[in-house]
């Protein structure tokens, strides 16, 4: 009789936390929690008359790539649209409104912050991570889970 465990049913690809999305070539890209503290370097009063979105449950992280210096901030979150409540992430965050809960994002869009997410990310937010590093192109190279949707 074989003795069924989460292995078995592959459970175990499934990512828990942050930490655990990057499976290869840790040692060049790792995944890391971003606090609000941490975002005073990106701090700008925004001026802005379009908004693209609202964002509810906001969990910024950022891309700690080794070999470069700059790193890279990222939003992801719930945005309500016609089909529902759905995960979003953004572009990099350029500039972040404290005082207006607002994020300014490398592509030119405005998006207001509703809540924050407080602790680790939700499954459906490491997933979306997962899926977004494959359609970025960079998912294989460092072991992500292939999520498709």
């Amino acid at each position: 009789m074989t003795n069924l465990n989460e292995e078995s049913f592959g459970i175990d690809l499934i990512p828990k936390s942050l930490d655990d999305v990057i499976r290869r070539n840790r040692d060049q890209l790792k995944l890391e929690r971003v606090s609000l503290n941490d975002l005073v370097h990106l701090n700008s009063n925004l001026k802005f008359t379009c908004i693209n979105g609202v964002i509810q449950d906001a969990f910024f992280y950022k891309r700690v790539i080794s070999a470069h210096p700059i790193e890279h901030v990222f939003l992801v979150g719930f945005i309500q649209n016609d089909e529902g409540k759905n995960a979003y992430h953004t572009s990099p965050i350029k500039y972040f409104d404290k005082q207006n809960n607002a994020v300014l994002t490398a592509s030119g869009s405005y998006y207001l912050i509703e809540s924050y997410l407080i602790g680790e990310p939700k499954l459906d937010f490491l997933l979306h991570i997962c899926s977004v590093a494959h359609r970025d192109n960079w998912g294989a190279f460092f072991g992500v889970l292939e999520v498709f949707y």
